[in-house]
């Protein structure tokens, strides 16, 4: 059950994720650039593949799972406030 909960949640992540890379907001286009010069215009995508890759990797453990319910749940909001301006 905690497998598929983790894939869900990282599939949920990834989709913020990439509205918000694509999303033209002031806030974002500067961070890409920034990081974009230090460690490639990728590293988020991988930053959010590791931590999908942890919480399938310790699928088990209660106490990961919630961690990464509250991470996606603030993703959610960030996106939200990302893409409807409130930012």
């Amino acid at each position: 059950m905690g497998l598929i909960l983790c894939f869900l949640l990282g599939i949920i992540n990834f989709s913020c994720h990439r509205a918000v890379m694509e999303s033209k907001h002031p806030f974002v286009e500067n961070t890409k650039l920034y990081f974009g010069q230090h460690i490639g215009k990728y590293a988020g995508y991988i930053f959010e593949f590791i931590i999908l890759l942890g919480a399938l990797i310790y699928h088990e453990s209660f106490i990961f799972i919630l961690i990464y319910i509250t991470y996606t749940a603030l993703n959610i909001i960030t996106a939200y406030l990302l893409l409807n301006d409130k930012i």
